[in-house]
């Protein structure tokens, strides 16, 4: 078998010293956060197929909104401009923030969000900043549910990433 080892920090940090090694072993399955810099290094093996690995790579697409039911997806655009515009002070003021922060939501015919929840969150900042988090998280919170979109022939659901990036 031919194949690679993965290597992944175990903590976002800066210096490579700081490195988790995870073993080549038959029947093992390896999870990380994706935003951990991250790297893999050859490892061979027999040439058995029934010895062999598999890999699967999460990352099929870029974060972006779905939507299921009428409302048009490029109406979200609109949504996420407004969440933008909210965070904007906030961003501008230096809160070093990385990650994901998947949201999901239900607009009803009428326009009006309902149902708002967190779906995944790996927002994650300096230690000294984690008011600066939580505050980032209320706005977004807040920006999307004071959102109204147009009448709409039914109800959708939408499911809406938001990336930050430092």
């Amino acid at each position: 078998m031919t194949g690679v080892q993965t290597c992944a920090l175990p903590i976002w940090v800066e210096e490579p010293e700081l490195v988790d090694e995870v073993p080549a072993k038959f029947n093992r399955l390896v999870v990380f956060d994706p935003r951990l810099p991250h790297g893999v290094r050859r490892v061979d093996g027999s040439m058995e197929p029934r010895e062999g690995r598999l890999v699967i790579h999460s990352w099929f697409v870029q974060p972006r909104p779905f939507v299921e039911g009428s409302l048009p997806t490029s109406q979200v655009a609109t949504l996420i401009d407004a969440v933008t515009s909210a965070l904007r002070p906030t961003l501008e003021a230096g809160l070093p923030v990385a990650g994901l922060m998947s949201l999901g939501f239900q607009v009803r015919a009428d326009g009006r969000l309902a149902g708002l929840r967190v779906l995944a969150d790996t927002t994650r900042t300096v230690a000294e900043e984690a008011r600066g988090l939580a505050g980032l998280r209320r706005t977004v919170a807040a920006a999307v549910r004071t959102f109204r979109f147009p009448r709409q022939r039914g109800p959708s659901h939408v499911t809406l990433p938001l990336v930050f990036e430092r």
